[in-house]
């Protein structure tokens, strides 16, 4: 058995403990994952049977995302008190949700960001309430295509994301969105229709593993409504997904919740697809920068291949002179403006071909994305 099967067996065997909430098998860790959110659970479930130096590291992950917490804590107390304050209605989206509602230990939930969702019409105010609390904009241009404004930093506390959409940004998703909420909490059916719409189409199945864990403690400690669900996906275009997470992670996910969202039409090439990117990611992405990824990803799952129209200029450099010396004065004005364009033709040449070959070097990977994708509805 390869160290790579081993590894992945027993990942599969730690996510089937915590999910059916029964001890974890005695497993041997004789090195750790390189996912975080793995490293903090095999702390917390077997430190007293890890061998030293495992143990060392993974205590260091968990006291990392133990001061992440505080932060995030502190980060959310003070933003609550801001909004509260001034009678503004909102949920916290994601990590900040989970960590402390579905979660046993919110420091097994890390995430640096602070997302909240709030009414369109409050939006503003709520942008400039956390600013005024010190908070700094990233920018001050507000798209109002963006799902949220501009990203707030502050030193030593949590970013925080104002969000008026979650999906695609219809003209009425934020009423419906808000009208879904109950007592500033976003229902359990809403919460995962949002971390499947995160993790497919915003970071393209590649926080697979994270995902399958906040999954799993969304179906461990809340009650989910199928029909509740199916009515949200088909509201924002998520319909299936949900069925094949559950459906490619049979050995983790209990059978009554994989019963209630049966995947009847996925196929066994879908399920490998979903499964090797979740547990093999680390072979699979070896080398590769995230941005890298998320370009083979782009280009595989894309739902309408977007051919890129390559404008390029034949134009030379004894080109650019010759027009400079035989043109008239005026016209020798535009000679910069022919050199940025030049560099730049080049410049997008070059990228084309690194494309070209990330494309070519990675053709198992680019696959299975495209094997996803062909499961991902138009959102």
């Amino acid at each position: 058995m390869t160290n790579q099967k081993m590894e992945s067996e027993k990942i599969l065997s730690l996510f089937q403990s915590i999910f059916e909430g029964k001890n974890p098998p005695a497993l041997t860790w004789d090195t750790l994952p390189s996912n975080g959110h793995l490293q903090t659970w095999i702390y917390s479930k077997f430190r007293s049977e890890l061998p030293e130096d495992i143990q060392k590291k993974a205590q260091q992950t968990y006291y990392k995302f133990a001061l992440a917490d505080m932060r995030r804590k502190t980060s959310m107390e003070m933003v609550k008190k801001i909004l509260d304050h001034a009678g503004i209605s909102f949920c916290f989206l994601k990590g900040a949700e989970l960590a402390y509602h579905y979660y046993p230990d919110p420091v097994l939930r890390y995430s640096i960001d602070l997302d909240l969702l709030v009414k369109e019409e409050d939006a503003a105010k709520a942008f400039q309430l956390i600013s005024a609390a010190g908070w700094i904009p990233e920018h001050d241009f507000h798209d109002l295509e963006c799902k949220h404004l501009p990203e707030l930093r502050r030193k030593n506390f949590c970013t925080v994301e104002i969000h008026k959409h979650l999906f695609k940004g219809t003209p009425d998703e934020n009423q419906k969105l808000m009208a879904l909420c109950h007592s500033n909490r976003l229902p359990p059916e809403l919460m995962l229709a949002h971390l499947l719409y995160h993790a497919f189409y915003h970071h393209h199945w590649n926080n697979a593993l994270k995902t399958v864990l906040d999954i799993g403690m969304i179906f461990r400690n809340a009650t989910v409504d199928p029909e509740h669900f199916q009515n949200i996906a088909k509201e924002f275009h998520l319909e299936g997904l949900l069925e094949a997470v559950l459906a490619s992670f049979p050995e983790c996910y209990p059978a009554e919740w994989r019963s209630a969202f049966p995947a009847d039409s996925l196929s066994e090439r879908t399920i490998q697809a979903i499964r090797t990117l979740a547990l093999e990611q680390d072979q699979l992405l070896g080398g590769i920068a995230y941005k890298e990824s998320n370009f083979i990803a782009n280009h595989a799952m894309s739902s309408s291949e977007k051919v890129i129209q390559e404008k390029l200029s034949k134009i030379s450099p004894s080109m650019l002179g010759a027009i400079y010396h035989f043109s008239p004065r005026k016209v020798k004005i535009l000679y910069p403006f022919l050199i940025c364009h030049y560099l730049i033709t080049r410049g997008f040449r070059y990228f084309r071909m690194r494309q070209k070959n990330i494309l070519a070097h990675h053709s198992d990977l680019e696959s299975i994305y495209r094997e996803i994708g062909a499961i991902l509805p138009d959102p």
